[in-house]
């Protein structure tokens, strides 16, 4: 499909072996700055591992914020110490539903906040251990649109904020 370029310009190309690059992984690990540009240390094994393990993050996301959405939660009273991200962060800063997209992902590090302090009020591991850095933030935007091009339903979610 017209994803195919940019795909491989946001996650990498394919194509690489992934024979090869299974074992590169398991005999040199993850790069040490793999929190500045990956969800998890798996998702640098190769593109799909990156695409996959990012497309699952994305549902937890929706699936996690419909949920709050449900029960009437909302962490938007709180008063958490971070930046909301900016539009430059996007795969398409440009794209419409932008801001849109980005009201869902702030609402989510609210929403992931109060659970860690929850988690942490009764002496547990933070509920949500990980730290979106601006570049899986724009590999989740495209995840997003193409989600929206094929027909998905993201976007009633992310219109609910």
């Amino acid at each position: 499909s017209q994803w195919l370029e940019p795909f491989r310009g946001v996650f990498g190309d394919e194509r690489a072996s992934y024979a090869e690059a299974l074992d590169r992984h398991y005999q040199q690990g993850a790069p040490l700055d793999w929190q500045q540009h990956f969800v998890s240390a798996y998702a640098t094994m190769h593109p799909w591992e990156d695409w996959a393990e990012t497309w699952a993050h994305y549902l937890h996301m929706m699936d996690a914020v419909d949920t709050a959405l449900g029960f009437g939660m909302s962490a938007r009273e709180m008063d958490f110490d971070y930046q909301p991200f900016p539009s430059s962060t996007l795969y398409d800063p440009q794209h419409p539903g932008g801001a849109a997209f980005l009201s869902f992902v702030n609402a989510w590090i609210e929403l992931a906040g109060m659970l860690n302090e929850l988690s942490r009020s009764m002496g547990q591991p933070d509920f949500y251990p990980f730290v979106l850095p601006p570049a899986v933030i724009a590999k989740l935007h495209f995840i997003h649109l193409v989600i929206q091009q094929e027909g998905g339903r993201a976007d009633e979610v992310v219109q609910d904020l």
